[in-house]
């Protein structure tokens, strides 16, 4: 017999006593519930919020509505041939204003139909823009349900516990995904533990935890990307004399600027490529410094 989903009773005494690590586990659904998840959902800079495009129900409804279409098409055929033969009454089938009532009401309903057809194809184009709900998205909300005590009733949590992921979705269409690798990383590994050590009164709201791996991340990719070009203008112009050595170290610069933009951003491959590309005419840039350099600077300041 499939779960009831009427409201879970509570036999609290009134009482304004401030409420216990015992409270939220023992009646999440009453303390936090979606109160709690949608304020989480609306605040979260990530792809926190997943829905359900109900790929199957979509296509069963306009498999029913085409065929709805296609039965009136039929009969509308079939009352143009009927009213067009020669033993028909004289009815002026070329025009609209003077058409026949059967016709006119035909037409109405096969009008209300092809609408309804239209508008839902074009809703689910729309649905099906949308990127699937990535593995991360599915197992952070499935972690802070559990982490909450399951406070969404089980039958209304289905959808992102027991459904199928690739009917999962998420509102950012057309985009990249909202992290990094790199952000990822620094909110798994250091952020996140760290928050999770603290008593559950002194630790942090997710969305201060977001805020926290940005501006970590972004710190550590401005101190990365200003070394990227520190390091190889020093390096050529003074340290490496042999070309064959200069070429060596501009192509693990570049393999070095290459990862980062593939795990530190959420660039697009043809993104990445053009801005390595880009990195690496700066570095023969630099590389023409450095022969410079071998040359003597006083020849350079001759030029």
């Amino acid at each position: 017999m499939a779960e009831s989903t009427k409201p879970r009773s509570s036999k609290d005494s009134d009482t304004d006593a401030p409420l216990t690590q015992e409270d939220f586990i023992q009646k999440p659904w009453k303390y936090i519930g979606y109160k709690d998840f949608t304020r989480h959902a609306a605040s979260s800079n990530d792809d926190f919020l997943v829905l359900r495009r109900f790929d199957r129900v979509h296509c069963r409804l306009l498999l029913m509505l085409q065929d709805q279409v296609v039965e009136l098409e039929s009969e509308l055929d079939a009352l143009d041939a009927r009213l067009s033969k020669r033993s028909a009454p004289d009815l002026d089938n070329g025009s609209m204003r003077n058409d026949v009532a059967e016709r006119k009401d035909l037409l109405e309903r096969l009008h209300r139909r092809v609408r309804e057809y239209d508008d839902l194809l074009s809703q689910y184009t729309t649905l099906k823009s949308h990127p699937e709900a990535s593995k991360r998205s599915i197992k952070t909300i499935r972690t802070w349900l559990s982490n909450h005590f399951n406070p969404i009733h089980p039958l209304e949590a289905d959808f992102i516990n027991n459904n199928d992921d690739t009917d999962l979705i998420t509102l950012l269409a057309n985009s990249p995904t909202s992290r990094s690798p790199f952000k990822r990383s620094i909110e798994k590994c250091i952020l996140l533990p760290a928050a999770r050590s603290l008593p559950a009164s002194l630790a942090p709201p997710d969305n201060h935890v977001d805020a926290a791996v940005e501006i970590l991340a972004s710190l550590l990719i401005v101190l990365a990307a200003g070394g990227m070009f520190l390091a190889p203008l020093w390096t050529l112009a003074m340290v490496v004399e042999d070309p064959f050595d200069r070429l060596v170290s501009i192509t693990g610069f570049l393999v070095v600027f290459l990862t980062v933009c593939t795990f530190g951003t959420t660039a697009r491959p043809f993104e990445v490529l053009a801005a390595t590309a880009g990195y690496a005419v700066v570095l023969v840039v630099f590389l023409q410094v450095g022969i410079i350099a071998d040359r003597g600077w006083g020849r350079f300041f001759d030029l």
